[in-house]
C-alpha cells in the first residue's frame, strides 16, 4: 500500500497528520505529534511513503518532514537484517 502526502499543502505539521490519518487509521487516540507517531509507527510497516511536491515546503516544514523521514529511517534500521515485513519505503518526489 501507497501513502501519499502531497506536500504542496503541508502548511505545519496538522497537516501532515491529516493527510496521513485519511489514508492510515491511527485510531481515536493518536496524538498528532512525533512522540505518538514513533509510537504508532508499526501501522506503516510494508507500506510506501510518498512526498509529492517534496520542493515546495516551506524551511519549517522541511525540517519537520526531515524529522518523520528520520523517524522512518530509525525503524528500519531497527528491524535491518530481522524481517522485510517490518520495513517502510520512503519516496521524495520534488
Amino acid at each position: 500500500m501507497e501513502v501519499i502526502i502531497d506536500c504542496s499543502l503541508l502548511l505545519d505539521e496538522e497537516d501532515f497528520y491529516t493527510q496521513l490519518i485519511k489514508q492510515v487509521d491511527f485510531g481515536e487516540f493518536f496524538g498528532r505529534n512525533l512522540d505518538a507517531f514513533w509510537d504508532y509507527i508499526g501501522l506503516l510497516y510494508e507500506k510506501k511513503i510518498i512526498f509529492l511536491n517534496y520542493g515546495s515546503l516551506s524551511n519549517d516544514m522541511i525540517l519537520f518532514v526531515n524529522k518523520i523521514i528520520n523517524l522512518i529511517n530509525e525503524s528500519n534500521a531497527e528491524h535491518k537484517g530481522i524481517d522485510k515485513r517490518y520495513l517502510i519505503s520512503v519516496e521524495i518526489l520534488f
